[in-house]
């Protein structure tokens, strides 16, 4: 995501231009990146250019206070009124360029939509990022995302993650989010730390490669009271998201009862559900007994 920052007011169709098009011509492929910051009033602009040059004019003479006062006292008396305007000036341009910058623009759809800045920060940075994330506006998910926001904001779009049909990569779902204007900004790190949690709970699942992660497979011996979903470590662009049905179908599939061999014996090894103290073969289960029930073991 990208913060403008123009040092000017600007018309509507600045705005417009800077949110969606590019600057060779023609559209943003990533529509749903761009927050612009700027000034509603250009006569607050002038105004902090005025502070600007007074600095700028008291630099200049603190470098001939020699030539001017000859007399030591003289020079150090004015010096220090000196650097005391210079400190005064300076607070002053630094707080009234917080509030000076008092609008932000963002896609919503099709259009820009404006919302008042708040100047409670001490940056133009944290300023438009604390006015995106306000619940007044709610255009940035700036600290945390759980699994059900995730679902139900990809939803408002046509995208169903845990009750969808298709796989999706972490990748495309990372570019929803970049392209859809109907989308909030949403930091990259959130989107993935909300996947994990939707494995944790079994909602969705992770195919890497040939390693599925979704239900733990436990031992007899090791079957814990409460079962969760067994997520990743971390969460790569590659990794490909599926629905709860089709990772509980890909699942089944994985667990078939097979033989093995040993210490020189022969061995058949199932997999069924645990359900109060019973077990119940895998095979004889639905993919919903699956998501119910949950605890796969050896």
């Amino acid at each position: 995501y990208y913060l403008v920052i123009s040092p000017r007011r600007l018309s509507d169709d600045e705005v417009r231009r800077i949110i969606f098009e590019r600057k060779e011509g023609g559209g943003k492929v990533y529509r749903n990146t761009v927050a612009v910051l700027y000034p509603s009033d250009a006569r607050r602009v002038e105004h902090l250019l005025g502070l600007c040059a007074k600095l700028v004019a008291c630099n200049s003479v603190e470098k001939q206070l020699k030539e001017i006062y000859l007399d030591k006292d003289s020079r150090e008396l004015q010096g220090k009124k000196l650097r005391e305007l210079s400190k005064k000036l300076e607070e002053q341009l630094y707080s009234e360029i917080i509030s000076a910058f008092d609008t932000v623009a963002f896609p919503s759809g099709e259009d820009v939509v404006k919302a008042r800045a708040s100047p409670r920060a001490t940056s133009l940075a944290v300023v438009a990022e604390d006015t995106l994330a306000s619940p007044d506006v709610g255009k940035a998910k700036i600290d945390a995302l759980s699994f059900d926001e995730l679902d139900h904001l990809l939803k408002s779009t046509g995208v169903a993650l845990s009750e969808g049909e298709k796989e999706l990569t972490v990748g495309d779902i990372l570019s929803y989010f970049f392209t859809n204007p109907r989308l909030p900004f949403v930091r990259r790190e959130l989107v993935l730390q909300a996947l994990m949690e939707g494995v944790s709970t079994l909602r969705i699942g992770l195919q890497r490669g040939s390693r599925l992660f979704w239900a733990r497979v436990y031992r007899r011996e090791e079957a814990p009271e409460y079962p969760s979903g067994e997520a990743p470590e971390s969460v790569l662009e590659t990794d490909i998201v599926l629905p709860w049905r089709l990772a509980a179908s890909r699942l089944r599939e994985s667990l078939k009862p097979k033989i093995v061999e040993r210490q020189g014996k022969k061995v058949r090894v199932s997999y069924a559900v645990l359900v109060e103290g019973r077990e119940i073969p895998l095979e004889q289960l639905s993919d919903e007994a699956l998501l119910t029930l949950s605890l796969i073991h050896i």
